[in-house]
C-alpha cells in the first residue's frame, strides 16, 4: 500500500508532490531557459529599442509560471495513470501551502501519517527552494548582463530605453526591503559557479551562462578560456562592484545612489537606523563580500591570524561588525563592499495563489 497525503476533499499520494519537487529542482538548475528569457524579455526582431528588463515581480512571476507548468504537467501525468479518483489542481496548491508553512501538526488540508514520510517531503521541498532561489539570481544577472550588451552594441545610439532608475532626484532614501533584497540577491548570486569563476578568473560571465545552458550542467571548470575581462579591472574587488551595481539596477536604484545611501543609513555617525535586524544583515553582508574578494584574490579565507585581508594584492579587505547597533568599517569609507539575506525566488506560500500565470 502506497503512503497518500490526505486531503479533506481529496487523497493526493505523497509520490505526487515528491516528484513535482524534483522535477522542478532538477529544472531549476537551467533556468531561465530560452523560453522564459524571451517572456520577460519581450524581444521583437523588428524592434529596434533596447528595452530594459523587467522589474523583478514581474520575474517572479515568470519564475514561478515554469514551476507551475511543472506541476500541471506532473498532476496530468498521474491522472493519466491512475485509475482512481483524479488530483485536482486547486487541492495540490493548497496541499503546497500547508507544506511550505511547516506541515507541522493538524492541517486543515494534509494529513501526513508517516513521519518518514514527512521528513522525505520536507528535505524534498527545501531542496527546490534554494534551487529557485538560485536560479532567480541567475536569471536576474542574464537579463542584467544581456542589457549591457545590448546597450554596448547600439552604436547609432537613441534606441536603449529608459530605466526609470530611482535616484537622487527623488525625494526619501532607499527602502529598508529593498536592502534586505539587494543583500539576499547579492549573497546568492556570488554563489554561483559562473559568478565564483568570473570574480576569480575575469571569465565573461554571459558566456558561461550561456556553456551552463547550453551544457545542462554548471560551467563549474577552468578552462583555456578562463582569461581577464579586458572592460574590467584585473581586481576580483571591481568585478564585484560591478556584479553588486547590476544587481541594485535590477531592485530598481541608481547604483550610485544606492551606494550613497548604504553610507548614509550604516556608517554616518548621524545614522538613525533602529532595526536591529536590518543592521545586523548589512553587516553580516558585507562581511560575506569580504570573504569572497578575498576567496577570489587569494584562495584562502583568512590569514595566519585568522583575519581576512587582501594586503599581500595592494588592497584592504575590510570586515564589518555590529557593536551597540552601529556598523563599524576599518578602511576608506569611499570603497564599500556592499551586500546577506534572503532569497528573492518565489516563495512556497505564493504557489497556491497563483491559478495560470502564463
Amino acid at each position: 500500500s502506497r503512503v497518500i497525503l490526505k486531503m479533506a476533499s481529496s487523497h493526493i499520494p505523497a509520490n505526487v508532490l515528491l516528484s513535482f519537487f524534483k522535477d522542478v529542482t532538477t529544472l531549476m538548475k537551467t533556468y531561465p531557459q530560452q523560453e522564459s528569457i524571451s517572456s520577460l524579455t519581450g524581444f521583437d526582431s523588428n524592434d529596434a529599442s533596447v528595452a530594459p528588463p523587467p522589474g523583478l515581480e514581474r520575474q517572479r512571476q515568470v519564475l514561478l509560471g515554469t514551476q507551475m507548468k511543472v506541476l500541471e504537467s506532473t498532476i496530468a501525468n498521474y491522472n493519466n495513470s491512475n485509475t482512481k479518483d483524479d488530483v485536482m489542481m486547486q487541492d495540490a496548491q493548497m496541499a503546497l501551502r500547508e507544506l511550505g508553512g511547516g506541515g507541522e501538526g493538524p492541517n486543515e488540508y494534509v494529513e501526513i501519517i508517516s513521519d518518514d514520510v514527512r521528513e522525505e517531503l520536507r528535505i524534498a521541498m527545501l531542496e527546490m527552494t534554494d534551487a529557485a532561489r538560485i536560479a532567480f539570481a541567475r536569471a536576474v544577472l542574464i537579463l542584467e548582463l544581456q542589457w549591457d550588451e545590448k546597450r554596448d552594441d547600439d552604436d547609432e545610439g537613441g534606441n536603449v530605453l529608459s530605466r526609470n532608475l530611482r535616484g537622487e532626484e527623488q525625494d526619501g532614501s532607499i527602502d529598508g526591503a529593498h536592502v534586505l533584497e539587494f543583500c539576499g540577491l547579492c549573497n546568492v548570486a556570488v554563489k554561483l559557479p559562473e559568478v565564483q569563476r568570473h570574480l576569480r578568473y575575469g571569465t565573461d560571465m554571459l558566456r558561461l551562462f550561456n556553456e551552463t545552458a547550453n551544457d545542462n550542467a554548471e560551467s563549474t571548470a577552468v578552462s583555456d578560456n578562463d582569461q581577464t575581462d579586458q572592460s574590467l579591472s584585473s581586481a576580483p574587488k571591481e568585478r564585484l562592484e560591478h556584479i553588486q551595481a547590476m544587481l541594485l539596477r535590477a531592485i530598481g536604484y541608481e547604483p550610485q545612489f544606492a551606494l550613497d545611501e548604504f553610507r548614509r543609513l550604516f556608517l554616518s555617525k548621524d545614522s538613525n537606523v533602529d532595526d536591529p535586524e536590518l543592521i545586523d544583515v548589512f553587516a553580516t553582508f558585507v562581511q560575506s563580500m569580504s570573504i569572497v574578494v578575498t576567496n577570489a584574490t587569494l584562495g584562502i579565507s583568512a590569514d595566519s591570524n585568522g583575519m581576512l585581508s587582501d594586503v599581500n594584492e595592494g588592497g584592504v579587505t575590510r570586515v564589518l561588525s555590529v557593536e551597540e547597533k552601529t556598523v563599524q568599517i576599518d578602511g576608506n569609507d569611499d570603497e564599500i563592499l556592499v551586500g546577506s539575506g534572503g532569497g528573492g525566488a518565489p516563495s512556497m506560500a505564493t504557489m497556491e495563489q497563483q491559478r495560470d500565470v502564463r
